[in-house]
């Protein structure tokens, strides 16, 4: 058969210690040698050109299996659709533009709290996850979110691992994960009783939306309502915090950015999106071929499991010159950033799975950023040091910035 290329790697663990000891140098290492598809091992290929990424995330025989809570093949297609569409309701940017006043109003609630040195991580994550439950639950968010952190704890050393340790083995990280889900789920469960019961209307928040009859699906289960919610909440905060994390870095260490950002919400824009650009939140996405196809002249078995980058797709030299250097003039109306192909910048992936939150997190992030330029000078500080962690997500772990 022809399959990809790629890296021997050891006899007995393959490619996986290398990849181990450091992620993003391995795949960029392995990119450059063996060009934009390339194998893994015997059973993973990655996808690392633009086009290449695009039609995985595009073409119908590429398939997401499940998610880390194992849930995407335990509902039908119809009842996915259902679900999915009625989030989407809630998170377009018609939808997103009214909780503007709200978002701006917690996050100055939250700057205003904000000491002289903070951890960065820590300080997003809590108000992501605020501004997460109020997007899913309304008034009743504040009695959520400790079971919430408590789940996305547990299901961060899942979601990084390289090796799915199945979930049967006792003991292991997914027994922790599936404990914290049934927690949430059961908090969840309480409020959609307390809802049904009372019929509150919830205003506008997703739980109401979920909850809403349709002609073609009436009402939904209970199930699905809880897994949905869990879903919706978890991305809400994930990659809002990861990607801010890095923008606040970029303001610390680029002057232009901070000043760019302090001037109006569309020069607020471009720092966020080449701050995204060079580090992507969700930098590696994963589907599975659900039947025989080829990819780049390459023939894939069914079964295969994909990974796209868009870590890698976004130092493509072909769309970015310089990629490692932040520019914002690549956002500008000539620049390259706003001329590139449809698949050269894949923050929120594309395609029929594109990120349901996308414009949530553009909405929180811009906001976020432009009100952080105006109020306050970051800076780093001496000896301090943070790592960047393609766990998860790729975020700056143990970043610590002055804040003046």
């Amino acid at each position: 058969m022809n399959r990809p290329p790629g890296p021997r790697g050891s006899r007995l663990t393959g490619n996986l210690a290398a990849y181990e000891q450091d992620r993003l140098g391995f795949v960029l290492e392995q990119t450059n040698a063996y060009g934009p598809v390339w194998s893994f091992d015997s059973h993973t290929v990655v996808a690392a050109g633009a086009d290449e990424a695009g039609e995985v995330l595009t073409r119908p025989e590429f398939v997401v299996a499940s998610d880390h809570l194992h849930r995407e093949l335990s509902a039908s297609k119809a009842l996915r659709s259902h679900t999915r569409s009625a989030r989407m309701r809630g998170l377009r940017p018609s939808a997103v533009t009214g909780w503007t006043a709200r978002i701006t109003e917690t996050i100055e609630g939250s700057l205003a709290r904000w000491p002289a040195e903070i951890d960065v991580v820590a300080e997003l994550r809590r108000l992501t996850s605020g501004l997460g439950a109020a997007l899913c639950f309304g008034e009743d968010a504040a009695t959520m979110v400790e079971r919430e952190q408590e789940l996305f704890a547990a299901l961060t050393p899942i979601a990084g691992s390289a090796f799915r340790m199945p979930r049967w083995v006792p003991g292991s990280a997914h027994a922790k994960t599936a404990r914290a889900n049934r927690e949430l789920e059961s908090r969840i469960q309480t409020l959609i009783d307390r809802r049904r019961a009372d019929r509150a209307a919830g205003s506008d928040d997703i739980l109401t939306l979920l909850m809403t009859p349709t002609g073609r699906h009436g009402d939904l289960d209970d199930q699905p309502l809880r897994s949905a919610l869990v879903s919706t909440w978890l991305a809400a905060q994930s990659s809002p915090t990861a990607g801010m994390a890095w923008v606040l870095l970029d303001l610390a260490r680029h002057p232009e950015a901070r000043e760019a950002a302090a001037r109006d919400l569309e020069s607020t824009r471009a720092v966020v999106q080449e701050s995204m650009r060079i580090h992507p939140p969700t930098w590696l996405l994963e589907r599975t071929v659900g039947q025989d196809t080829e990819l780049g002249g390459y023939h894939l078995p069914a079964g295969t499991m994909v990974k796209c980058s868009p870590y890698l797709v976004h130092r493509d030299q072909r769309y970015f010159t310089d990629p490692e250097r932040f520019r914002l003039d690549r956002w500008g109306p000539d620049g390259e950033g706003t001329r590139a192909p449809r698949f050269a910048y894949l923050p929120f992936g594309v395609g029929a799975r594109v990120c349901m939150g996308m414009a949530w997190s553009m909405a929180l992030m811009t906001n976020l950023t432009h009100l952080i330029a105006r109020r306050f000078h970051l800076r780093e500080l001496p000896g301090a040091s943070y790592f960047a962690d393609p766990g998860r997500e790729l975020i700056p772990r143990g970043l610590r910035l002055g804040v003046g």
